[in-house]
């Protein structure tokens, strides 16, 4: 109504008056939204400040491609009887040799300090020759002659290769030494073989390096 009553008033005074009027509607025409502007419910649709993030699962990378496989109890016992033939034929002579060297006649038992003396020998040139045989490979490949043949390997739990100090010492040289005390060496050799038909195929001298055994 005020514009009504206002354009009268220039009619009145411009009778002619065509140029005010039009000049006077252009002052006061109502400008209409551009259909080609954006909404703001448009807007706050294309941008949520309060959305929760998103990311692109299609290039996450497959993490279970990484992952090492347990290797089975069948082949682990496969590669220990292979290390414990290649480790016996030479171990033998090499025993003989080390009675003979001090007078005694090998494999008859030798009674008091001598005998307990030529143990602590045994076991001595046992860990040497084991470890001239696999020690290269341990520390290299976390693998021992019998491992290589059945494909397979000694990892840390984060996928390393162990030390010598955990491949060799805490898994061999330890439990070698525990298996010459009588009653104890033996029952410390059942448990670590017990252990094994856990799901974790993991036994005690395992648990001791932390390691597990994987496929190669």
């Amino acid at each position: 109504m005020a514009v009504a009553h206002a354009a009268y008033h220039v009619v009145q005074a411009d009778p002619t008056g065509s140029g005010r009027i039009i000049n006077f509607a252009r002052r006061h025409q109502t400008i209409a939204p551009s259909s080609n502007q954006p909404s703001q419910e448009q807007t706050m649709n294309e941008f949520n400040p309060y959305a929760p993030p998103e990311s692109d699962l299609s290039s996450t990378p497959d993490l279970s491609q990484d992952l090492p496989v347990l290797a089975d109890r069948g082949t682990r016992l496969g590669a220990s009887m292979l290390d414990g033939f290649i480790l016996v034929i030479p171990m033998i002579f090499l025993m003989w040799g080390f009675y003979a060297l001090f007078g005694f006649k090998f494999l008859v038992p030798v009674p008091g300090l001598s005998g307990i003396l030529l143990t602590i020998g045994v076991v001595l040139i046992g860990t040497m020759l084991d470890l001239a045989i696999n020690g290269t490979l341990l520390l290299r490949y976390g693998q021992t002659v019998g491992k290589k043949i059945c494909k397979i390997k000694i990892v840390k739990l984060n996928g390393d290769v162990p030390s010598l100090m955990d491949s060799f010492v805490k898994r061999r040289f330890i439990f070698t030494l525990a298996q010459q005390v009588p009653f104890i060496g033996g029952l410390f050799s059942l448990i670590d073989a017990l252990m094994i038909f856990r799901k974790s195929c993991r036994c005690l001298h395992d648990e001791i390096a932390g390691t597990i055994v994987v496929k190669a």
